[in-house]
């Protein structure tokens, strides 16, 4: 975009109207007056120039009967007498015999006018007429030539003078008008505008109507402003009063989560310590193998509740702005060390192979040390869960762009069932699954994810996925390698 499309762009109504209307009254004005001045003088010179060729025929016709009676005194006296003409520069008259100038002719004359014989030549006019004598039963015989020279130098300056006189007056008429026009729209449309767009910029608290009382459309305009302004004032207020409502349902419903969480946690965890406890006392009775069965059953569903209610706490915490962030110095090999060996059980049971590829050189970070494991251990359980017979790659790695803190990155592949772009957008979403059909066979709420990625957001990062249906997806997690100086974040 060049200056001149910026600055149009940015100028104002008012500036844009005076750049259009001036120029065009200007040259409409007084391109006008000096076209009408340019063909006026023009016509001057025309008749100019015709008067000096009826002058010259009639002085040529008055030397021509002077020549037949040889009156020299006579022809001197006519030639003498053009030279009153203000504009005659020179005359001068010759004589000819058969078409040569005769020499010392006393029918030569030359008067010159001193004063303008040294004007510019380009303005100096020169015309030529024979001086012919009538024979009877004969042609006319050319029996000398008179010249006369005028001059076009005053008259071109009064020429100039009125231009530039006309040229002014038509330029100072112009500019009062297009000065009355310039207040006129002003009034009328510009200054109502703008204060429609001052209005615009205005708080609602400090809204006033503009009271412009035209029936015009301008009128209506503003009328119809006043109208959008109030209502789009009783619509802010009503949203604000609803943004209001639903920040309280969405804290009261955070402390209830919390609140319920907790309570729910001690009973669950009783009932998963006395299975326990139960399966230990009736082994040593030698009770049943369904009995064992379902002790066990009591205890995976005790500990899958309770997993639920630990991600229910989670994400309550993360929407109310209150997780905790322990930050410290993490060996990232030591985590993924952690984090294969927890999972390895549940990679097993599904025929599945767990590749890790990590760097001996990949060093430590400063973050979170706990919440990295639990979204390595999400991402890995997802993997797990989500593959039959097939490869589970694990790899971790440093990267910096260009003018960006250096982070560090998880990529979880697997070789699974894969998800369409469409599943991809709903896949974090709190309390949905990418597939409803995903839920019946492989279980889940859909949280592990939704905490996952808002925890490495909260650690600098982001959780990302690309996936092919049928061929696996691949999960990258991304934290700050230099995280948070705060402990908490609330």
């Amino acid at each position: 975009m060049t200056f001149l499309s910026r600055f149009w762009y940015g100028a104002s109504v008012q500036t844009k109207y005076l750049l259009i209307i001036v120029p065009a009254a200007l040259l409409l004005t007084i391109g006008g007056g000096a076209v009408r001045q340019s063909i006026a003088a023009e016509r001057v010179l025309t008749m100019a120039s015709e008067q000096f060729e009826e002058v010259g025929r009639r002085t040529a016709l008055a030397l021509s009967q002077e020549y037949w009676n040889y009156n020299t005194a006579q022809a001197r006296a006519i030639m003498q007498s053009l030279m009153l003409i203000p504009t005659v520069v020179r005359v001068s008259s010759q004589e000819l015999a058969q078409g040569v100038e005769v020499a010392n002719s006393p029918f030569t004359f030359n008067f010159e006018d001193v004063e303008l014989v040294d004007d510019d030549p380009s303005e100096q006019r020169t015309l030529h007429f024979p001086i012919q004598v009538k024979r009877e039963q004969a042609e006319p015989e050319t029996v000398g030539r008179f010249t006369i020279v005028y001059s076009l130098a005053e008259q071109n300056r009064r020429n100039r003078w009125v231009m530039m006189v006309t040229l002014i007056t038509t330029a100072f008429a112009a500019s009062i008008v297009i000065a009355i026009l310039t207040y006129a729209l002003n009034r009328a449309i510009l200054l109502p505008i703008g204060r429609v767009s001052d209005s615009a910029g205005q708080s609602d608290a400090d809204f006033v109507p503009i009271p412009l009382n035209t029936g015009d459309q301008l009128g209506r305009l503003v009328t119809a402003f006043n109208e959008l302004r109030a209502r789009h004032i009783e619509s802010t207020r009503l949203l604000q009063a609803a943004r209001d409502e639903a920040v309280a349902a969405n804290a009261a419903k955070s402390a209830f989560l919390a609140m319920m969480s907790h309570e729910l946690r001690t009973p669950l965890n009783a009932v998963i310590g006395y299975s326990e406890m139960l399966k230990e006392e009736l082994a040593d009775e030698g009770v049943t193998p369904t009995t064992m069965s379902d002790l066990d059953k009591i205890k995976s569903a005790g500990k899958h509740l309770l997993e639920l209610i630990n991600s229910v706490l989670d994400l309550s915490k993360i929407e109310a702005g209150k997780i905790e962030l322990e930050i410290g110095s993490v060996s990232v090999q030591q985590l993924v060390d952690y984090a294969t060996s927890t999972v390895h059980p549940l990679i097993e049971p599904n025929g599945n192979r767990l590749v890790v590829q990590v760097p001996p050189d990949i060093g430590q970070i400063d973050s979170d040390p706990t919440r990295l494991r639990q979204v390595l251990l999400n991402l890995l359980s997802n993997a797990a869960k989500f593959t039959r017979q097939g490869v589970i790659t694990l790899t971790a790695r440093r990267e910096q762009a260009p003018g960006q803190p250096e982070q560090l990155i998880f990529d979880v592949q697997d070789t699974g069932i894969g998800m369409t772009p469409e599943q991809q957008g709903r896949l974090f979403q709190a309390f949905v699954q990418a597939d409803s059909s995903t839920t019946r066979e492989y279980g889940g709420t859909g949280l592990g994810l939704v905490i996952s990625r808002r925890l490495c957001q909260l650690l600098g990062g982001d959780v990302t996925v690309t996936s092919v249906p049928g061929q696996g997806s691949c999960f990258t997690a991304r934290v700050a390698t230099q995280s948070h100086t705060q402990t908490t974040r609330g």
